[in-house]
């Protein structure tokens, strides 16, 4: 190459990395909102320093002139408060906060960010009330509010997003009934104007009032509705059967009444039907029309007394099939058990009578609970897994084997256990390649499962899809266990192992927090798998640096500043207590078993069970009527005890703890692992325990005129 080629080339080198530099400065407005947010979160070293876009800080992206388009700092342990100044980041097009331990409510001024179109502020301890303002954010297609402390009613105003795709708002504290469009509101818009939404996730809040059938038309692109774990009352709107496009609807522990509408046979893309706990009454509609239907749920009802519906045996993809209390009589059809795809079916507490005949069997089918009806005979045929035939004349008179006449608790799924050598304090061992390292762990919750069993295949599949989405080697994923909730939520307790590293930088747990937390980007499993939410487990970024060792050279080289690196080391640990401690307790109000799960101990897990279940608040607030004082059998120093009768009609003894006697985590949970073990005639036994909305209950046998 000549000497002035070389030096023409030369200068378009230098010219465009000037071009870039220039480029890449940050709007002097982004700059101020930016340090207003370091300022805030001072408490938490996100290390920013000297220009936000040509130093590439940590969770923030800029545009080609030098404006602030993206802000994802999930899982970064900030304490403190989201300033208002962040809605002067005017170009805002993705917003992530979630998993961090904030105080406070969400400010109104994130209504500004008018080219906002990810937000999602999931896990991060805010309450107060939605803000109105939020229905300017026209162009927002992801919205994530879920598992806070937010009150009030959800705006109007959400009517305004009409581009929005998903829209999440569970496991809150929201009440009042669902805004709709024509409830009288200034804007004329509601629930009913989301056109475009296809995940309404509203579960578990005290959402209370009428279904409006609003919400239900042939415009609607609802896909997922789920409004489960409610306050909702009357019935069903006829109108359910306009939905043209809903494969999940979850109505089940409310308050619905009267008959299911036929119009929902109309749902011919259903794929799962979720109605058990509610006050329906009449006679079951002839579901037949239904043909994808994979799960049916329609017990604890007060439907009318009628035979066992033959068309049950028409669904080639059924999977799960729970029809428990629904006044069922007669003899159960053969055909049922044949289904290729069925894993589970429970008819308890109903008046299925004559003989249990097993003939062909599907491959599929795990367990088969018929307890408490009047069956007194049966032919098992080849049908060898579980079978639950507890408070049948069959287990009285001693026709059935013992073994079937016991109630059974589905554990959950574990992984074949490998011994590793013993790690560093504060580090674990990957059971797949036995390194020792920090991981970062949390809870994927599947929360609408078509299958009830879960076994290695389904794991296989979650650490396939994981390691195609996250960019990771399958050795660096996980699975520790694995169990269905009394709910049917699907809870994946998982690891993230760092590769050839002591533990992961904050940029790595920044970006598999984001994709787990965003289903747009996110990881795709499989329909089959249902939504999915993913809860995040602190990180602690001081983690392991004890365990990385120093030669003997880099030791004398460091000799004269020892005293100096001792005293920063003892600042910064006691900075990480401080701030673990700080994000220990905002975990315990969202993530009861997430504090157990990140204790740092060998046994830090959550209790090891015999047979014991957990039971969510919502679950004992119902079998005790709201705890009424009319069910209140004892007092004493640790607070009530209240009787109560399960779903599945078994009578217990509620011990209910008062504010000023909780137990600590640690206690809590020995006295639950003890309990549980403890069997004696002379005791009750342990049926369950409840840790959730900051209660502390312990569920028992109910002894009448006991103590």
């Amino acid at each position: 190459m000549s000497a002035g080629k070389y030096a023409f080339l030369l200068l378009l080198i230098c010219v465009s990395g000037l071009y870039r530099r220039a480029a890449a400065i940050a709007n002097s407005e982004d700059v101020a909102a930016l340090n207003e947010l370091q300022q805030a979160w001072s408490q938490t070293p996100l290390f920013w320093s000297g220009d936000p876009c040509s130093s590439q800080w940590l969770g923030v992206v800029c545009n080609s002139n030098g404006r602030v388009i993206s802000l994802i700092l999930s899982s970064m342990q900030i304490i403190g408060t989201i300033p208002t100044q962040i809605g002067n980041l005017a170009s805002l097009q993705k917003l992530d906060l979630s998993f961090n331990n904030f105080t406070g409510s969400i400010p109104k001024q994130l209504g500004k960010l008018r080219s906002l179109n990810v937000l999602i502020l999931q896990s991060c301890g805010l309450t107060g009330f939605i803000p109105a303002e939020l229905g300017n954010l026209s162009n927002l297609t992801f919205l994530a509010l879920n598992n806070n402390f937010l009150t009030g009613q959800i705006p109007n105003s959400i009517g305004l997003m009409t581009q929005l795709y998903w829209l999440d708002l569970s496991y809150n504290l929201l009440s009042g009934s669902l805004p709709v469009s024509t409830d009288g509101n200034s804007l004329a818009v509601g629930l009913d104007s989301l056109t475009n939404t296809q995940h309404f996730h509203l579960n578990n809040n005290s959402l209370s009032g009428n279904i409006p059938a609003d919400i239900f038309h042939s415009n609607m692109a609802v896909v997922h509705l789920l409004l489960n774990s409610n306050e909702f009352t009357g019935s069903i709107p006829d109108e359910i059967g306009q939905l043209e496009h809903v494969d999940i609807l979850n109505l089940d522990y409310n308050q619905l009444s009267g008959t299911i509408p036929t119009s929902i046979t109309q749902l011919v893309t259903l794929t799962e039907l979720h109605l058990d706990n509610n006050r329906f009454t009449g006679f079951l509609p002839d579901l037949s029309n239904l043909r994808k239907l994979e799960v049916l749920e329609l017990g604890y009802n007060g439907f009318d007394s009628s035979p066992i519906p033959s068309w049950l045996s028409s669904f080639e993809g059924l999977r799960s099939l729970k029809m428990g209390k629904c006044n069922l009589t007669g003899i159960l059809p053969p055909q049922i058990f044949e289904l290729p795809q069925l894993q589970e079916v429970n008819f308890d507490n109903n008046f299925i009578t004559g003989n249990l005949t097993f003939l062909a069997v599907g491959q599929q089918l795990e367990l088969v609970s018929l307890q408490y009806n009047e069956i007194d005979t049966a032919s098992f045929g080849t049908y060898n897994k579980t079978l639950l035939l507890q408070g049948n004349p069959g287990c009285t008179d001693m026709e059935f084997p013992p073994n079937v006449c016991t109630s059974t608790v589905f554990s959950g799924w574990n992984p074949l256990n490998i011994t590793c050598k013993i790690c560093p304090p504060g580090l674990v061992a990957n059971p797949l390649d036995c390194r020792c390292s920090y991981p970062y762990k949390g809870y994927l919750l599947f929360r609408a499962p078509k299958f009830t069993i879960f076994s290695d295949s389904e794991a296989l599949v979650i650490v396939g899809v994981l390691h195609t989405s996250l960019n990771l080697s399958t050795s660096q994923i996980q699975i520790t266990s694995a169990i269905f909730s009394s709910l049917g939520v699907l809870t994946i307790d998982i690891s993230f192992f760092p590769n050839n590293h002591l533990r992961w930088s904050r940029s790595n747990v920044q970006r598999i927090s984001y994709l787990l937390s965003n289903a747009i980007v996110g990881p795709k499993f499989p329909n089959e798998f249902g939504p999915l939410l993913f809860m995040s487990f602190p990180y602690d970024f001081t983690v392991g640096r004890a365990a990385l060792g120093l030669s003997t050279g880099a030791k004398v080289s460091i000799a004269v500043g020892v005293v100096a690196a001792v005293v920063t080391l003892i600042a910064v640990c006691i900075y990480a207590a401080l701030q673990k401690r700080r994000a220990d307790k905002a975990v315990e109000k969202t993530q009861p078993f997430a504090s157990w799960h990140s204790s740092g101990k060998e046994n830090g897990d959550a209790p090891k069970l015999k047979s014991a279940r957990c039971f969510s608040f919502a679950e004992l607030k119902k079998v005790t009527d709201n705890f009424n004082e009319s069910n209140e059998i004892g007092m004493g120093g640790y607070g009530k005890v209240y009787k109560g009768t399960l779903s599945t009609g078994e009578q217990v003894a509620i011990k209910r703890a008062t504010k000023g006697s909780l137990q600590g985590l640690t206690e809590f949970k020995n006295e639950i692992e003890l309990l549980s073990r403890v069997h004696h005639k002379n005791l009750v036994g342990l049926v369950g325990f409840c840790f959730d909305q900051g209660e502390q209950m312990l569920v028992y046998e109910y002894m009448p005129n006991g103590t």
